[in-house]
């Protein structure tokens, strides 16, 4: 017991040490920059290309322009490094915490994803990854639907149908969310009046989980729902 406590004092008086010999410059040097999002979208049209712009942030504004390294990680990336365009650094401007750059990519990528970091940096701690996930442009009404899953996510399926009964969105059969805890799907949908089906396979609904579909222009829910409500619940709602 007495050479532990020793042993624990002496790790004591290191760390001061160390902590004492830090100076405030050092201090106020420590910096961190990061993407916008862990997850972001890029539209692009069947016949042609797109383009977004991210924004990345750091937590020390500096009195002239700092450029950081951006690498795509090719292990995690499924888009076609033919079919996109990634810049290999982002500035930010002095005077700001904000840089912005621009990721374009083709019609062969939707559906697939581009996973970006950053160079390693040793006055910068870097922040965790960003994935661009390629989307076929909406030029309707972009509508997200979003899930939070009870134990049982294989039971669950949905489907949207026009004001004559037509299916126009949803899943093709169950089974499309098993191992998932939650998950947006991305709809397109024109104007008009439609109904949004929540299926359960089991018969009990989600019980502790939710739904809540919402039109990405304004914000506004659309429908949302969630718990026990046996083998469907269903929510009209109208675009625009």
């Amino acid at each position: 017991m007495r050479l532990n406590y020793i042993r624990n004092i002496s790790l004591a008086m290191v760390a001061a040490s160390v902590i004492m010999a830090c100076s405030e410059e050092d201090v106020e040097r420590a910096d961190y920059i990061a993407f916008e999002g862990k997850a972001v979208e890029l539209e692009t049209p069947l016949d042609g290309s797109g383009a977004t712009e991210y924004k990345v942030y750091t937590t020390v504004v500096a009195g002239s322009d700092r450029t950081f390294s951006i690498q795509v990680d090719k292990d995690a990336t499924t888009a076609d490094a033919a079919d996109y365009t990634v810049p290999s650094t982002v500035t930010v401007p002095g005077g700001s915490n904000v840089g912005t750059f621009s990721v374009e990519s083709g019609a062969t990528n939707i559906g697939k994803s581009i996973v970006l970091k950053f160079a390693p940096n040793e006055s910068t701690i870097v922040g965790s990854v960003m994935r661009i996930n390629v989307f076929e442009e909406c030029n309707e009404n972009l509508l997200f639907l979003d899930f939070l899953f009870d134990d049982y996510p294989e039971e669950t399926a949905y489907g949207i149908f026009d004001a004559e009964g037509n299916w126009v969105a949803g899943n093709a059969a169950y089974g499309e969310y098993a191992g998932l805890t939650q998950t947006r799907e991305r709809i397109c949908l024109p104007d008009g009046s439609y109904t949004l089906v929540i299926y359960d396979s089991y018969g009990d609904g989600i019980p502790g989980g939710t739904f809540n579909l919402r039109n990405v222009s304004d914000g506004s829910v659309l429908a949302s729902g969630g718990g026990e409500f046996g083998t469907s619940t269903s929510g009209e709602f109208t675009l625009p």
